[in-house]
């Protein structure tokens, strides 16, 4: 268990600095699914922590929620189903940058939806956690900032995203040989299921 939450970590903060050949090491790897999801349960495990900080600062969700909970317990209640919803959107972009990369190929056989897992949790992880959980949850939660719109359009729709797309472009080239524009474009849908899941559960 410690070897492979080592192993999460040191792809996870590898992949800042040199994404092209944690990927090709990933792929490698035994353990690939285990590593990954112990990455995944880690980065969701993180914003349980958070949205515990939201229901004991007694701040309610900006976006009005659609499930039938109240707004002041929206926050507890998201403690509950923070995990499940991450892991499920993570198998859910794996899932989908997999098949799409299958399309058309005839040489597939080499080609696995563990590798996919491995790539697309790693390229939600990290623009999910420096660019949204650090500043959110030790920065704008204890101390009460309120940052610009501006600042919060830049940090969330268009730095975390292109991050993440650009990790699906080298990710997937590197594990399933697809060009470079498939695999941003694959990026671009598993961004639009991230913010759909997003918009669908978490506040």
């Amino acid at each position: 268990m410690f070897s492979f939450i080592a192993q999460a970590l040191k792809y996870w903060f590898g992949a800042v600095i040199r994404p092209r050949k944690v990927f090709a090491d990933f792929k490698e790897n035994p353990d690939k699914v285990s590593v990954a999801f112990i990455q995944n349960f880690i980065f969701a495990f993180l914003y349980t922590i958070t949205a515990f900080l939201l229901s004991i600062s007694w701040i309610v969700p900006i976006i009005k929620p659609w499930m039938p909970i109240p707004e002041a317990d929206y926050y507890f209640s998201q403690i509950f189903w923070t995990i499940p919803w991450a892991l499920a959107t993570w198998i859910l972009q794996g899932g989908i940058a997999h098949l799409i990369s299958l399309i058309g190929r005839k040489d597939a056989n080499d080609l696995h939806f563990e590798d996919a897992l491995a790539v697309t949790g790693i390229a939600w992880i990290l623009p999910g956690f420096f660019l949204m959980w650090i500043p959110e949850t030790l920065i704008l939660i204890p101390f009460k900032i309120l940052p610009s719109g501006i600042i919060e359009t830049v940090r969330l729709m268009i730095l975390a995203p292109l991050w993440q797309i650009v990790l699906s472009a080298i990710g997937l080239h590197e594990t399933h040989r697809i060009s470079w524009i498939k695999g941003a474009l694959i990026g671009i849908i598993n961004v639009g299921i991230y913010f759909l899941m997003f918009l669908a559960f978490m506040r």
